[in-house]
């Protein structure tokens, strides 16, 4: 991993997107952290970008209506899931191709892209680890908010809060900074092969500026461990041992 002096807020949060812990983890639990959104801005021609979506990924595009300020706009497809979409044109968008992965098929779009020859710029990457375990939302709560505390991060709460029946989210971070974390009652929200309790916890992270093209180097741990705050909550797990 590389090593880098981060720039800090007198909150100690860490505003640059850069590496600032030796954060190891056990085998088995480092595959766990895999990408559940990647977002990137290509430097190429939309003729180029559809092209490799479907010869080198074997994904299928349709036609959808442009957001984000873009002219035009593809659904991206794998087989009959949609998977995230495509957009280009437009004169404040800067010219690249913007392509947007959402949900498991995202890890797979970054494993490929980072063997590409485009230059590519990560606009947002979301990392996603499952905890099975029963009362592991309320445990991992009280972690949390004990922490947003001390380090002065904003918190929100989402869901059924009273009668705990459709599922609770908690974001720790704000939505316009380049962190956020959100943990929410998975189980609850799709039908799982399994009596346990599955919390997903979610660290969101958007890279600004000259940190975008840098961020291409970044596996999921990396992204953990650029987060002093995350890092330091999913050290307190006991996953493995940090050597700052």
């Amino acid at each position: 991993m590389m090593t880098l002096q981060p720039p800090h807020s007198n909150t100690g949060v860490t505003h640059d997107l850069v590496i600032r812990t030796g954060f190891i983890m056990l085998k088995s639990f480092k595959d766990l952290f895999v990408f559940d959104a990647y977002t990137v801005t290509i430097e190429a021609s939309p003729i180029d970008v559809f092209d490799y979506l479907s010869n080198d990924l074997l994904l299928s595009l349709e036609p959808a209506k442009a957001s984000l300020g873009y002219d035009y706009s593809y659904r991206i497809f794998s087989g009959a899931d949609s998977v995230g979409f495509l957009q280009y044109g437009g004169d404040n968008t800067g010219g690249r191709v913007y392509v947007s992965i959402l949900g498991s098929y995202s890890h797979v779009f970054y494993e490929h892209i980072t063997k590409s020859d485009f230059i590519y710029y990560v606009v947002r990457a979301d990392v996603k680890f499952d905890y099975i375990g029963a009362d592991v939302f309320d445990r991992l709560y009280s972690k949390l908010v004990a922490l947003a505390k001390q380090k002065f991060l904003k918190t929100s709460l989402v869901g059924d809060w009273v009668q705990q029946n459709d599922g609770r989210t908690l974001y720790i971070g704000s939505r316009s900074s380049v962190y956020m974390l959100r943990m929410y009652e998975k189980f609850k929200q799709t039908q799982l092969l399994t009596s346990e309790e599955v919390c997903r916890l979610e660290l969101e992270v958007k890279p600004k500026g000259e940190q975008r093209l840098r961020a291409r180097e970044f596996t999921p741990l990396d992204f953990i461990s650029s987060c002093s705050w995350a890092s330091e909550f999913f050290n307190s797990l006991n996953f493995g041992v940090d050597i700052i």
